[in-house]
């Protein structure tokens, strides 16, 4: 399992085929505490940066499916 703000194409495909899972986020998140710190990095360097308390509900809902397809299929993890 990878998660990542970006990933090669071609990276994604071969965790894929390994029965992996690549959660690419939009977001690069930083902790709670770190709120200064992520505020300087969107307005200096113009990154996607927020400080969140829990994934949005999309994105666990996404990993959950892929990890109940797998025990599902008796895929080990």
């Amino acid at each position: 399992m990878f998660i990542a703000r970006m990933m090669p194409k071609s990276y994604i495909f071969e965790v894929y085929r390994s029965r992996g899972f690549s959660l690419i986020l939009r977001n690069q998140h930083y902790p709670l505490m770190a709120d200064d710190l992520a505020k300087r990095v969107r307005q200096r360097l113009d990154l996607p940066v927020l400080c969140i308390r829990e994934l949005p509900d999309l994105t666990l809902q996404r990993f959950e499916e892929w990890h109940e397809n797998h025990l599902k299929n008796g895929v080990p993890l």
